[in-house]
């Protein structure tokens, strides 16, 4: 029995003897040290109370994080790189860009659309850190990098520093486009369902979309409107106010957009609400139409619309029908139609 528990003994502190020899083996001045330092500085702010401090003891988790984690990857190299050889020419290391990321991590956490900051900068950090050591000797005296190679090397070391720095702030535009793409969808959302067959910068992966325009919405509640501010009226007072609807759609617009939800309100007044008694066709078929003026493919812009058809109905004509609650006229309008376009 008692080697029983002597070889489970043994078995269960294999990894602390393990921890205890690596710990004894670790430098003072090491990335390993640095790392080391994060943990304790993470551990300390779990159990101190005083808010103040634990948000510099995290802070100072980060900081020792970030100069373990370049230090590892860029100095002592202890791991194998996954790109040794130069892309297309270019050398490519993980180390910078792994640091860079968790520079932007710590400088734009908690910060109001700290993600796309975040994002964005994080090429600038990364080819920051990776040139920086070519401005520094091995005693850390700044010296002029042209001077710090052989005359042979200087061409091509040249080229991969501005090549770094072109190809940094080429990501980090086209991920600030990516984002400043995503900030006018959610401000616009019937950007979504131009057309985008000619452009080079965006591309629908889905044919189609179900996402439908704010005109389209504007439309369905300019019908509700509508059969509030006629149904109560008699027939006379309807055929007056169709006479006059060109005059009438500021309002109908105003009473329209109220009543549509507060999500996508910036594109309010980029839309356009018009209507018309359509020429030839039977007698008050009104065609509404709600035109996006904002930015779009056609240089017209595109519409959504919705006819009508409002006659008498066949009770108005009993004396006191609108006084007693019954509609004198009656209002069919067919399903909208959204992003018609122009024709």
């Amino acid at each position: 029995m008692n080697k029983f528990f002597k070889n489970l003994f043994d078995i269960l502190s294999r990894p602390f003897k393990a921890l205890s020899a690596w710990l004894q083996q670790v430098k003072e001045f090491s990335w390993q040290m640095l790392l080391l330092l994060t943990v304790l500085s993470w551990l300390t702010a779990l159990v101190v109370s005083n808010p103040y401090v634990r948000e510099i003891l995290a802070r100072l988790g980060w900081i020792f994080l970030i100069l373990g984690v370049g230090w590892a990857l860029g100095t002592e190299k202890p791991f194998k790189e996954p790109f040794k050889d130069p892309i297309f020419g270019l050398e490519f290391r993980i180390g910078p860009w792994v640091t860079g990321a968790l520079v932007s991590a710590f400088v734009f956490y908690g910060l109001p659309n700290g993600l796309a900051l975040g994002l964005t900068t994080w090429p600038l950090f990364s080819a920051a850190i990776a040139l920086i050591p070519k401005f520094v000797k091995h005693k850390r005296d700044l010296v002029n990098p042209f001077y710090a190679q052989p005359d042979e090397k200087l061409v091509a070391a040249r080229q991969n520093m501005i090549f770094t720095i072109l190809n940094s702030i080429l990501l980090s535009c086209w991920l600030q486009f990516h984002f400043l793409t995503l900030s006018w969808l959610d401000q616009f959302p019937s950007l979504i369902i131009d057309d985008f067959s000619r452009s080079n910068f965006v591309v629908k992966l889905t044919e189609g979309s179900t996402t439908s325009s704010r005109g389209l919405a504007l439309l369905n509640e300019t019908e509700n409107v509508l059969r509030r501010e006629l149904e109560p009226l008699p027939w006379p007072a309807v055929e007056r106010w169709l006479q006059n609807i060109r005059n009438e759609t500021e309002t109908l617009k105003a009473q329209a957009v109220a009543a549509l939800p507060t999500e996508g309100s910036a594109e309010n007044q980029l839309w356009d609400l018009r209507a018309e008694v359509i020429p030839g066709a039977p007698l008050y078929t009104v065609r509404f139409q709600s035109w996006w003026l904002g930015p779009s493919s056609k240089p017209a812009g595109f519409y959504a619309e919705k006819v009508c058809l409002i006659t008498r109905s066949p009770v108005s004509g009993v004396t006191g029908a609108a006084t007693l609650g019954i509609p004198s006229s009656r209002i069919e309008c067919q399903p909208a139609v959204d992003g018609v376009g122009v024709r």
